[in-house]
């Protein structure tokens, strides 16, 4: 599908306006992200202390890629999406998810300080786009979507970065 026929990058005069809804699908989905959520993951930091050496250097590592990676999210959600989507409905919902991707990072930034002694293997972690291989690898396949000009193809590359990196580096310490 060509980009001009993408509703949501049309352009919209009531674009600067919430209301009336246009887009009620969109709206609700943005609503739902407003609810508190009992099913949201809980991490605790409890028992670090106890955690073998194998264990922590596969957490961190876990940890490095998602500090990274949520970045890379918000610079797509920012440069590319936001800037590019019409409907007011879907631009909340960016917004928030803008947030929350915020919120997130901030978290695995402090899970890394806490979990994390050293100030250099600190520091290689806080820089694993550029020390960490996997990381790297995983960096530079999301950077290059955000260049891609094809808002459709984007949308499924960062369904991907979200549904596929990040599911299965939840599922390696959830699982």
């Amino acid at each position: 599908m060509e980009d001009t026929q993408e509703i949501l990058l049309q352009d919209d005069p009531n674009r600067f306006v919430t209301f009336p809804l246009q887009h009620l699908d969109l709206w609700l989905l943005y609503k739902r992200l407003l609810l508190p959520s009992g099913r949201q993951k809980k991490w605790i930091c409890l028992g670090v202390e106890r955690l073998t050496p194998d264990e922590r250097h596969f957490l961190s590592h876990v940890l490095a890629f998602f500090a990274a990676s949520d970045g890379i999210v918000i610079e797509n959600l920012v440069e590319r999406f936001a800037r590019e989507v019409k409907v007011s409905e879907a631009r909340c919902f960016y917004g928030f998810q803008i947030a929350i991707e915020n919120i997130h990072s901030e978290m695995y930034s402090l899970l890394i300080e806490t979990l994390i002694r050293d100030p250099q293997e600190k520091n290689k972690l806080f820089n694993a786009i550029e020390t960490l291989s996997c990381v790297k690898k995983k960096a530079e396949w999301a950077l290059n979507w955000i260049q891609n000009p094809s808002f459709a193809k984007r949308l499924v590359a960062f369904a991907a970065v979200e549904g596929i990196f990040f599911s299965g580096s939840f599922a390696a310490i959830f699982g």
